[in-house]
């Protein structure tokens, strides 16, 4: 009797509650657990794409498996870490008009994974969508003719606008996953060097606070609103003006109507509230 308590022990962690996220987590790193990168993994995710997608044996032969990853090179901004979702989409619409909107894998201690399949010889235009319903394109990365079955993409993302580099490796090869979050990375020292101050305290000073900062200048779009995206824009009314990324949207929508004053004060919000503004 006494040999059967931990065996039932074991049973009622397996199904109690707090069991759910162990579970969630084992899942993560695939079905079956099988370790994101592996070759058991990559067949797990090659069959539910080519279900999802219809796709016969045959129309697969061009398409690569791609484990895609981002390292963040100046850290990553975005607010609690969440990434806006993600869109891949095939320049040449008659070559691969599906337009790819992949999961995130998120794994403790690692950057945000995500797994697609894009076709040989195409180019493809990678870009975000928020919640607004506004999208910015942050790159594009062409398939070489001879890319192999299986690879890992490494995105060195920056910023929406800014340089971000797209790197090919094998799916085992190691990557540098440091980033502007972790200490040892390059990217500290490098704002040390550029003031006495410490590094966060540098980089607020680099951004002061700007005139309104916590509000929303809403007075250059329309109310009512002809479009979708300022219909979206007017329920910033609703919102405490410290979300960098709202401002920076603004500011892009004052930006394409020529707007410039207004897309300037709203651009330096959204730099302070992106420094960590007080």
């Amino acid at each position: 009797m006494k040999h059967l308590i931990p065996s039932i022990a074991v049973v009622m962690l397996c199904l109690s509650p707090m069991s759910s996220s162990l579970l969630w987590a084992q899942r993560a790193q695939g079905n079956s657990g099988a370790d994101v990168g592996s070759s058991a993994w990559f067949e797990q995710e090659e069959t539910k794409t080519a279900r999802r997608l219809g796709l016969t044996p045959r129309e697969q032969v061009g398409f690569v498996s791609v484990l895609g990853q981002f390292v963040f090179t100046k850290g990553n901004r975005f607010p609690g870490g969440q990434l806006p979702e993600l869109q891949i989409r095939c320049v040449d619409q008659m070559a691969d008009g599906a337009e790819r909107g992949p999961s995130y894998i998120n794994q403790q201690g690692q950057t945000p994974y995500f797994f697609t399949r894009l076709k040989r010889g195409q180019t493809y235009k990678f870009g975000w969508l928020y919640y607004l319903g506004t999208k910015d394109q942050f790159g594009t990365w062409s398939v070489p003719e001879n890319a192999p079955k299986r690879i890992r993409l490494v995105i060195y993302y920056e910023s929406a606008k800014g340089m971000n580099r797209f790197k090919m490796s094998s799916p085992d090869e190691p990557v540098d996953l440091r980033s502007a979050d972790s200490p040892s990375s390059s990217a500290q020292p490098e704002i040390s060097r550029r003031s006495n101050a410490p590094p966060v305290e540098a980089e607020r000073n680099a951004n002061p606070r700007p005139p309104h900062a916590n509000l929303f200048d809403l007075s250059g779009v329309p109310d009512p609103p002809t479009t979708f995206e300022e219909q979206q824009l007017l329920q910033l009314r609703r919102h405490d003006g410290t979300s960098w990324y709202d401002h920076e949207k603004l500011a892009q929508y004052y930006e394409k109507r020529r707007d410039l004053p207004r897309a300037k004060a709203e651009d330096e919000k959204a730099k302070f509230w992106k420094s960590g503004g007080r």
